[in-house]
């Protein structure tokens, strides 16, 4: 019986892998990068991705790939094989007289990204045949929403404008946080947060935390708690300067955050958007929400 698959969004790109692999390494790179999951024991997949002009020759592009990996194993068989799955072209083998672990390596050209993408399974093992097959059948660029695109990734999920790249990425067990940016001043910034071990950490409501996390440099305009969906979400919206300007004529930035704790996994999550203060238009406190926990949770995603 194969495991249920757990979707992650990257870079536009949609996989779905099982629920106890982890991506362990990440490229922010748009144009060429690679992600790598595993699981408790070792690494799994990796996902990479080359932005191209078109669809490659898969036909020449296998038999030199062929030729390269046997020179990588000092001119031993490794017990290559050609494959194909739907759209995908595969190389299947490894081993042999060469010591190296057995892999799969499948490609295939993404039209609506333009872009070439590569599955690398690690020591596939024969019973998940039907594994492979379903990663692979799940694989697919994710459409824009409006102006944004879709992320999925460490329990997070949320919509950036699409115009914005991801300027920062740390992942830990128990504290996770993103960054996007635009411009060379990051002229607009979103940031996504999930926060674990509450129980160690955290003093009082979340609407302290928040507030102590705003800091003095925003300018409050509102701030408060509403309900949505059984999740208690605080807010603070106001404005800051931007990083860089004058103490007088410096330009403002609106600042919009919201917290709260899921009342499914207990994690701390906190989404903050900032952008020129001249684009600010009314809306009620603390339902610009563009980060979601679970799915009953509302917001945009």
């Amino acid at each position: 019986m194969l495991p249920s698959l757990r979707p992650w969004i990257w870079r536009n790109l949609r996989v779905g892998v099982p629920a106890d692999w982890e991506m362990l390494r990440y490229a922010r790179d748009r144009k060429k990068g690679a992600c790598t999951f595993a699981d408790r024991y070792q690494y799994r997949l990796e996902l990479s991705w080359r932005e191209v002009p078109g669809p490659p020759d898969f036909v020449r592009m296998m038999r030199d790939y062929e030729a390269r990996l046997r020179h990588e194993a000092d001119g031993t068989d490794g017990n290559w094989k050609r494959v194909r799955h739907g759209p995908w072209h595969g190389l299947t083998g490894g081993g042999g007289n060469a010591g190296l672990l057995r892999h799969a390596r499948y490609g295939r050209f993404v039209a609506p990204e333009s872009c070439l993408v590569e599955l690398v399974f690690f020591q596939p093992r024969k019973e998940e045949k039907g594994l492979t097959a379903a990663i692979l059948d799940g694989v697919r660029a994710e459409p824009a929403v409006g102006g944004d695109r879709r992320w999925r990734a460490f329990g997070m999920e949320f919509l950036v404008p699409e115009e914005m790249d991801l300027r920062s990425c740390r992942a830990e067990p128990a504290a996770v946080r993103m960054r996007f940016g635009v411009g060379e001043r990051d002229e607009r910034n979103d940031a996504f947060e999930r926060l674990g071990l509450l129980h160690y950490w955290m003093k009082g409501s979340v609407s302290d935390w928040l507030e102590r996390r705003a800091g003095a440099a925003v300018k409050r305009a509102s701030a408060g708690e509403i309900e949505n969906r059984g999740h208690r979400v605080a807010f603070v919206t106001g404005r800051r300067r931007r990083r860089g300007g004058s103490l007088f004529g410096g330009r403002w930035l609106a600042v919009e955050q919201t917290a709260w704790i899921c009342p499914a996994d207990g994690r701390l999550y906190c989404g903050v958007h900032e952008f020129p203060a001249k684009e600010e238009k009314a809306a009620p406190p603390g339902r610009n929400m563009r980060l979601r926990c679970c799915a009953s949770l509302e917001a945009a995603v």
